[in-house]
């Protein structure tokens, strides 16, 4: 997303730095990180992966997951949006990962990643899901995987391995 223009009174932005821009009119605006929620759910040896269905990086695989909604904590988003877009409904959740992701063009995405232990429901693919695949936990390191999250793969291999 390129800002252009604020939010406040429509005059042209200027950019400060990074995340920090201004208008003529002494209005301020921070583009900072918006926070996304997102479930493992392993099978095995394998993680279940949505298949994404809209831009950006539309076909490239994700973990079930989505944006925080204001008012919601980062653990009912995650519930909220594996059951949208699997059908599985999770109780416990397991904070995994926390990591920021250049989401699009200026926009980053603080994306908070947990583990469901155990989940009720059979995966079916819904809200903008294209398509659900169990596939090893390797592939989350792989190019077929939308953003890298360091780290994201040795920690699932470890909870396969328990």
């Amino acid at each position: 997303m390129e800002l252009r223009y604020c939010t406040a009174c429509a005059a042209p932005l200027e950019q400060r730095d990074a995340t920090e821009y201004v208008c003529a009119n002494g209005h301020e605006y921070w583009n900072e990180p918006h926070a996304s929620a997102s479930v493992a759910v392993l099978r095995g040896g394998e993680v279940l992966l949505a298949r994404r269905a809209v831009e950006p990086r539309k076909g490239r695989y994700v973990l079930p997951g989505g944006f925080v909604e204001f008012d919601e904590t980062p653990y009912e988003a995650a519930r909220r949006e594996l059951r949208e877009e699997t059908g599985l409904a999770v109780t416990d959740l397991d904070l995994l990962e926390v990591h920021t992701i250049h989401y699009r063009r200026n926009e980053a995405s603080l994306s908070i990643v947990f583990h469901a232990p155990r989940w009720e429901g059979e995966p079916e693919a819904g809200d903008d899901a294209a398509a659900l695949v169990w596939r090893p936990v390797e592939v989350v390191e792989s190019d077929e995987f939308a953003w890298h999250i360091p780290g994201l793969a040795d920690k699932l291999r470890r909870l396969v391995e328990r």
